[in-house]
């Protein structure tokens, strides 16, 4: 996939660009700035990282997995560019290196609710429910407003075996899911 454009001087700020518009709803002009950048020559470290992100946000994981290891090559063990990757690897079921890479970061920075979301999503996603449970109550521990922790933390209690904890700050957890907004009464 060539983009025919040749090398782009300030390609951190392109992306910059890029990633504004993505945010105004301009999906179709920040592709187009994408598509010019892919194979660009970046050793830009957050450069890489963004447009990492950037391929995720347009499925395409491969790419966004090259860029992010590049990325952490440059800075190993940054917990933003590990959460980015996390998400790409996660994306191409690859849920084991996801869930190793997120728990690493975790390690890092562990008061951070969207490593601990995450994190769910990739044990959500490899049928780990028990687990994927906990780490959104993580989630929710950090960030009790967030509608998605609650409706997701929800969603595996339908399918998580019966043998959770049920200690007393697991029951509050319940009696707070059953009421909450977001989360379907029939999970």
């Amino acid at each position: 996939m060539k983009s025919g454009v040749g090398p782009i001087a300030d390609a951190p700020a392109v992306i910059v660009e890029a990633l504004r518009l993505l945010e105004t709803g301009r999906w179709d002009r920040a592709l187009l700035i994408y598509r010019a950048l892919v194979g660009q020559k970046i050793a830009d470290p957050e450069a890489l990282h963004r447009l990492g992100y950037l391929a995720t946000q347009f499925g395409e994981f491969e790419r966004a997995e090259a860029c992010l290891r590049a990325a952490l090559a440059a800075v190993p063990d940054h917990p933003w560019y590990s959460n980015s990757l996390g998400i790409a690897l996660r994306h191409r079921r690859n849920f084991a290196a996801a869930i190793e890479i997120l728990r690493r970061a975790i390690d890092r920075v562990p008061d951070q609710h969207q490593l601990w979301s995450n994190l769910g999503n990739a044990l959500r996603d490899d049928g780990r429910f028990n687990e994927a449970s906990l780490a959104y109550r993580q989630a929710l521990r950090l960030a009790p407003d967030i509608g998605y922790y609650w409706s997701a933390f929800g969603a595996c209690l339908r399918h998580a075996p019966s043998e959770l904890p049920l200690d007393l700050a697991y029951s509050d957890d319940l009696l707070r899911a059953i009421t909450h907004p977001e989360v379907s009464p029939g999970d």
